[in-house]
């Protein structure tokens, strides 16, 4: 992924011309269809843009929201994936301090991403930020998922097992984000039938689309935290 802002390669394609592409022989077509892994971002402001990858061990297809109906495409090295999430998710810098744990519910959790304006609006307040975003990586038998929220206090993840928003920033984020496709490992395709090789943080994890969502989330969740925190104090 790249930011729509500054992508210079790829094509625009509206609603019906990416679903086109994405039964045709494009190179994006074909690496959604043999992916090893499927990565889903949802951003949640004033209006909602969901950006998708799909990632082989060389290669990753992409399709950008460039706005509603609008959609950039293109193929780029697996090894973008982390710089582009920071980009595409624009974590703010705090402007009003001080930076604390905040409790929110995790089953408020879905609003932010809801796809009714007013539903979004009044979960975003409660969560006393502007937008919100949703990250959810697949492979063969694992979903991994993380939920965030951005405002004039910075970015904050939500620790869905503690019902509560942690503070971080923008390097743990990336240090985040960096886990899930590393480019000095690339993730290989799991054989039929056999268990994939963990790949990254496990923060809402399911073994199948029909398990229930259950959180996993706090080690890592609380690691991203801490070593924001970290990184306050030596300022």
């Amino acid at each position: 992924m790249s930011d729509p802002s500054t992508a210079a390669q790829g094509q625009r394609v509206d609603d019906q011309g990416l679903a086109a592409l994405l039964l045709s022989g494009h190179p994006v077509a074909e690496v959604a269809r043999e992916h090893a892994v499927a990565v889903d971002l949802v951003v949640a402001g004033p209006t909602l843009l969901r950006h998708r990858a799909w990632a082989a061990p060389d290669r990753m297809a992409v399709v950008l929201a460039v706005q509603p109906g609008l959609h950039q495409v293109m193929m780029l090295p697996p090894s973008h994936l982390a710089v582009s999430l920071v980009r595409l998710t624009r974590p703010g810098v705090a402007r009003r301090g001080p930076r604390v744990e905040r409790v929110y519910p995790a089953g408020e959790l879905d609003r932010l991403l809801s796809t009714d304006p007013a539903v979004r609006a009044d979960a975003l307040e409660l969560a006393g930020a502007s937008r919100a975003w949703r990250l959810e990586v697949s492979s063969p038998g694992r979903r991994v998922e993380v939920v965030a929220v951005d405002g004039a206090h910075g970015p904050f993840l939500a620790d869905p097992g503690a019902d509560l928003l942690r503070p971080v920033d923008a390097t743990s984020l990336y240090r985040v984000f960096s886990t899930l496709l590393p480019s000095a490992d690339p993730l290989p395709r799991s054989p039929a039938g056999s268990e994939p090789r963990a790949q990254g943080p496990a923060w809402r994890s399911t073994a199948s689309s029909e398990a229930p969502r259950t959180s996993s989330a706090a080690t890592h969740i609380r690691a991203a935290a801490a070593d924001s925190e970290t990184g306050r104090t030596r300022q």
